[in-house]
């Protein structure tokens, strides 16, 4: 639809339409590998190789092609200026990893959909968690990985300290939908011109969850052809799943917490006396429950109230890939390939 009295616009009204105009990306620093990026067998289900999804995710918005107004708006929080970090291939897995040209400080989260299923390392052996936190800093407003991911880090020493009082988005899970681009435009779902293919949605978040479940149910392909974002969203939109995610996300700091004890232990005034309770005293306890409800923190204890003060700040999301190919279709023996 034209809009001719656009350019009799004050120049900051203008200029002011551009920004809104601008997408909130996941920036994703590897390719995703759908073995790797669903971190259950029945995650795996979905045929889907997402790697056309994050090249996108990488280059310019659309809005920076229209004039050199709107150009100049896309680029007043992005540095394009090279790169020093050295860029490897990990070639088992054909993915490429590294930064991202092209980043808003102010909008874009950089992302790792990396796990320890396979290595790749940066800067003459610097570890990929360094690179997150080091380009994530520079170069946009958060940095997001996931949550397999975050239990590998929380298991390094030397990490430990760099947690501390860190804001982090974790993934609890991906899905991809497979649907036209059409009905995306119009949706918003995936920006309002639909350049924000990969988006991060609030796992607590349900009723914007439910968003996506409906357009998939009116626009994704059937679950007979691509079951698995039903199965995904009735997981996280069902009664009961916020319960889950705060659980989830409780765990994912207290592993922080009790593994910065076990680094700390010798060097802490009555280390046992950090704690009201640890598994080995608390009766009834099974393994298979939360370290939160395992690990019962002394909040009287000095180290033990610095450090629940010092916990990582964790942000649970869901990310949801919008796929304009028919990757189930075209490739159904991939898909059960995996089952």
């Amino acid at each position: 639809m034209a809009f001719p009295q656009f350019r009799r616009l004050p120049t900051e009204i203008r200029r002011e339409i551009w920004r809104q105009c601008l997408p909130n990306r996941v920036v994703e620093l590897d390719e995703p590998v759908g073995q790797l990026t669903a971190l259950f067998p029945d995650d795996a289900d979905y045929c889907c190789f997402s790697n056309h999804t994050a090249h996108i995710n990488r280059q310019p918005p659309l809005i920076s092609r229209v004039c050199v107004e709107s150009r100049t708006v896309a680029l007043e929080h992005v540095d394009l200026s090279p790169p020093a970090t050295r860029t490897t291939l990990d070639f088992a897995f054909g993915t490429s990893m590294g930064p991202a040209d092209w980043v808003d400080k102010r909008r874009d989260v950089l992302h790792l959909n990396y796990n320890d299923c396979y290595s790749a390392w940066y800067r003459e052996g610097e570890g990929v968690f360094d690179l997150l936190v080091s380009e994530a800093e520079a170069k946009a407003q958060g940095a997001s990985l996931t949550w397999a991911f975050y239990d590998n880090v929380t298991d390094v020493d030397e990490y430990l300290d760099t947690l501390r009082n860190r804001r982090l988005l974790v993934s609890l899970g991906v899905v991809t939908i497979h649907a036209p681009l059409q009905p995306a435009l119009e949706s918003g779902l995936f920006g309002l011109l639909g350049d924000a293919r990969v988006v991060l949605v609030d796992a607590n978040d349900t009723e914007r969850l439910k968003q996506y479940q409906s357009f998939c149910e009116k626009h994704g392909l059937p679950p007979d052809t691509d079951p698995h974002p039903a199965s995904f969203f009735n997981k996280y939109c069902q009664q009961g799943s916020r319960a889950r995610v705060q659980d989830r996300t409780e765990d994912m700091r207290f592993s922080w917490l009790v593994n910065s004890w076990f680094l700390n232990k010798d060097r802490i005034d009555d280390p046992e006396g950090a704690w009201s309770g640890t598994p080995e005293t608390i009766p009834e306890r099974p393994e298979e429950q939360w370290w939160w409800q395992r690990w019962v923190p002394n909040r009287e204890h000095p180290w033990m109230k610095d450090m629940l003060e010092a916990m990582p700040r964790i942000q649970p999301r869901i990310m949801v890939r919008l796929c304009t190919q028919r990757c189930p279709i075209e490739y159904p023996s991939a898909r059960r390939a995996r089952k």
